[in-house]
């Protein structure tokens, strides 16, 4: 994948700059948001600039030749069979920051690199800078470029071999941009360069293959040349004769970059155009470029999921970028198409990068990055990157207009996709919870979407603002979903909606919250009106087994947890969490007695409750799975 890329000098981007991508090798999405002309789409566009030859635009006041693109590629020593691949990527993973004026780029490249190097396998992972200048020369970044030559070239190898491997790296990749200025009708005929980065390894493979063959092959037949060999030696004849016959000096020579015969490759793009080009793409017989912007829009998502979510392999690894894929689209239809484009990423496995100005993505738990752009009255945007998968825990985080937005996005998005379509909605206050009830209720995630609200306050906020619609007669008759809001239970904070009754909304709206009796180990769901107050997270709600499986895998990363636990046994009959108590535990001796509310301090912190929660998710078997909350959540749905 590509995890970044420097910008030097590039449209908003003045002087040098690292813009991340992504920071971890499972996510494969970006989505970069911000106000028009803050810097967004000019990180996608430098991208194009540099596959595909996109018309460069350099920042202003600035020179030409002082501008360049350089992308960060992640990519297994397997895809890229090159020897001196192995140096470059040495010298960037082991690259120290210098201990004097090392610039902002520098410093946000680096970090991103050693928050690789946590889960990344540097032995079979390269990790490659390598991108081109204004004049199209090969760079390894602007800063480096000339350390990394010295350092390379007394282990033999040349300015040749660096431009080489740029190339062989470039060649591993499609990249796909659809700018919001670029009609949809003309994407989506399959003539088209960005429809022939879908195309399957086989179909590519199979017209170069007939290319390739030999002429005359066959049963019984002498292999001769292949078609290719025999139109280049019948063109250079020709060429020769005409050559030969205008003299006085004149010739059809070549240039000395240009290659001297045509490819097999060469003719790909040429039959693939020559054989859809009487092909354009319809829907119920009328031609795209008849239908609506919007319904464009809509055609050019479904086609790219439809080449994307197919299990073939692609001619190149794919990088699908778009500006502002919800044009002209409403509220209900933007949840799809975003759905649909953030599986391209995360079911399917090809980098995904996006830019919008609907914040109602954000009601989504995708795996991938947010990064917000803010554009400065002097010099480039800044960039806050935060998790999109845990976003709403990181709202503080937020720049000013998009904690605004963002907020009342999400209600008006959800309000019109359940208007539009029977979507289940749990709000939770915390991703550990999605983790814990994807874990135990097994819902599909076309049919319902989990939350994560970062505290109580905003799961409260939540309901307060959905139940004046679900509580209007005419609203709540179009609506055609469910939304269940649960909190934890604070005996010192206690959350009472005592007003509410469910029956106001039909049923379709509820507020309960997480209570596990003292007495008796039972976990449940109570609503609001409710006098139990046990404190109560959904930490004390688990599996007995599979929370202490959880807590046994993560210990074994973590050297000071996994000490603390040999002074504890598994309690081989207890059916619930109770992390409050930790009664899936018992201390073996004196020890144990006397660290057991520093392990429950430990099991509780942040770090560690993130890492049991995923480490539960793989660890919960069938039969673990029914619990009674979990019967209560599926009857409210159902």
């Amino acid at each position: 994948m590509i995890v970044g890329v420097f910008l030097r000098n590039y449209k908003a981007y003045s002087n040098l700059n690292f813009v991340p991508m992504v920071r971890s090798q499972k996510n494969n999405l970006s989505v970069f948001i911000g106000p028009n002309g803050s810097g967004k789409s000019s990180v996608l566009e430098a991208l194009d600039s540099v596959f595909n030859s996109r018309e460069w635009n350099v920042s202003l006041n600035q020179k030409k030749q002082d501008s360049s693109v350089c992308p960060v590629f992640l990519i297994a020593k397997a895809d890229l069979q090159n020897s001196k691949a192995e140096l470059i990527s040495n010298y960037f993973w082991n690259l120290e920051l210098p201990s004097n004026n090392a610039s902002q780029a520098v410093t946000d490249f680096l970090n991103l690199r050693d928050e690789l190097k946590l889960e990344v396998d540097t032995d079979n992972m390269l990790l490659i800078p390598a991108g081109v200048t204004y004049e199209r020369k090969t760079i390894f970044t602007s800063t480096f470029d000339n350390q990394l030559f010295h350092h390379v070239r007394s282990k033999g190898c040349a300015r040749t071999d660096l431009e080489k491997l740029r190339l062989q790296i470039f060649s591993l990749y499609s990249y796909i941009y659809i700018p919001i200025d670029l009609s949809p009708s003309e994407v989506l005929s399959l003539q088209a360069r960005e429809m022939q980065g879908f195309m399957d390894k086989s179909v590519v493979d199979e017209i170069r293959n007939l290319f390739e063959g030999k002429e005359g092959a066959g049963a019984g037949r002498k292999v001769s040349k292949s078609i290719v060999v025999t139109i280049n030696e019948r063109l250079s004849e020709y060429i020769n004769s005409i050559n030969n016959a205008m003299g006085d000096g004149y010739e059809f020579g070549l240039k000395s970059t240009t290659k001297k015969t045509v490819k097999a490759n060469d003719f790909v793009g040429i039959v693939l155009n020559e054989f859809f080009i009487k092909r354009p793409l319809t829907k119920e017989g009328k031609e795209i470029k008849k239908l609506s912007s919007g319904e464009q829009r809509l055609a050019l998502t479904d086609l790219a999921y439809s080449f994307l979510s197919r299990s073939t392999q692609k001619s190149k690894k794919i990088f699908l970028a778009i500006d502002e894929p919800e044009a002209s689209l409403q509220n209900s239809l933007c949840f799809e198409q975003f759905n649909k484009l953030f599986e391209i990423g995360s079911k399917f496995g090809h980098q995904v990068a996006i830019t919008t100005h609907w914040y109602g993505l954000l009601i989504t738990t995708a795996n991938g990055y947010l990064h917000c752009v803010e554009p400065r009255r002097v010099g480039a945007p800044t960039i806050n990157t935060l998790k999109l998968y845990r976003l709403h825990e990181e709202r503080r985080s937020f720049p000013d207009q998009v904690e605004m937005k963002s907020f009342f996005d999400l209600i008006s998005s959800m309000l019109s996709i359940i208007k539009y379509k029977k979507h289940n909605w749990i709000i939770c206050e915390g991703f550990d919870d999605v983790c814990y009830l994807k874990a135990h209720l097994q819902l599909d995630d076309a049919d319902t979407t989990i939350i994560p609200l970062n505290g109580c306050g905003n799961v409260v906020k939540v309901f307060k603002f959905l139940r004046v619609p679900f509580e209007d007669k005419k609203e709540n008759s179009m609506i055609k979903g469910r939304v269940l809001c649960i909190t934890d239970t604070d005996s010192q904070d206690l959350v009472r909606v005592a007003d509410f009754e469910s029956n106001s909304t039909s049923k379709k709206l509820d507020l309960w919250r997480w209570q596990a009796a003292i007495k008796k180990p039972v976990a449940d769901l109570v609503n609001t009106r409710s006098n139990a107050v046990a404190p109560t997270e959904i930490e004390d709600c688990l599996s007995a087994s599979a929370y202490y499986r959880a807590v046994s895998q993560v210990a074994e990363r973590d050297d000071e947890l996994k000490s603390m636990l040999t002074h504890f046994e598994q309690v081989e009959d207890a059916e619930l969490s109770l992390l409050r108590d930790l009664a899936f535990l018992q201390p073996k001796g004196a020890r144990g007695h006397k660290i057991k509310s520093d392990l429950i301090d430990r099991l509780s912190s942040d770090v560690a409750k993130h890492a049991i929660a995923e480490a539960y998710l793989e660890n919960i078997k069938e039969e673990e799975r029914t619990l009674v909350w979990t019967n209560k959540v599926h009857a409210f749905f159902n």
